[in-house]
């Protein structure tokens, strides 16, 4: 006898055990390493687009996209930014973004949605204040004025 699609029952039994086989051999797969050249170079685009978008929002003068350094060093902290205010205000800032390049891989999606937002508030806020505070109440305005939710530490377990 057979289904409405016309194909017998066995046929859709043996389909699905092939369906599982192929989710249970995609499942146990390890998370990517590295991340690929397209999606750096797509990192380094959405870092230099925060960076321009943070500039129209507080009138700030235009500098140039802070440089992206791809790492593995600190395996717990996803990015972080650097910024001396005092080289920002003489036109040759020493700023830029590290970015952990395993746990970017790992946790694409989050770390565009999340903790890009995140390290460019903290170079806006150099930008704008001498006297900053990491995740401060300032920090998280420039956060959500940019559009995401202020996170103050990159946690990406369980995924």
């Amino acid at each position: 006898m057979s289904s409405r699609t016309g194909l017998p029952p066995a046929a859709w039994v043996a389909f699905g055990a092939v369906v599982g086989l192929w989710l249970v051999a995609h499942a146990t797969r390890d998370p990517p390493a590295t991340l690929t050249e397209r999606q750096k170079a797509a990192i380094q685009q959405k870092i230099a687009t925060e960076v321009m978008h943070g500039e129209m929002l507080y009138n700030l003068p235009h500098l140039f996209p802070p440089p992206v350094k791809f790492t593995t060093r600190d395996p717990r902290n996803a990015a972080e930014s650097t910024c001396d205010y005092y080289g920002v205000r003489s036109g040759e800032p020493t700023w830029g973004v590290g970015v952990n390049e395993r746990l970017a891989a790992q946790n694409y999606h989050r770390f565009f949605t999340e903790t890009i937002p995140h390290e460019v508030a903290h170079l806006m806020l150099c930008r704008i204040s001498i006297a900053w505070e990491t995740h401060d109440e300032r920090w998280e305005a420039i956060v959500r004025d940019m559009g995401a939710t202020p996170f103050p530490h990159h946690d990406y377990a369980g995924e």
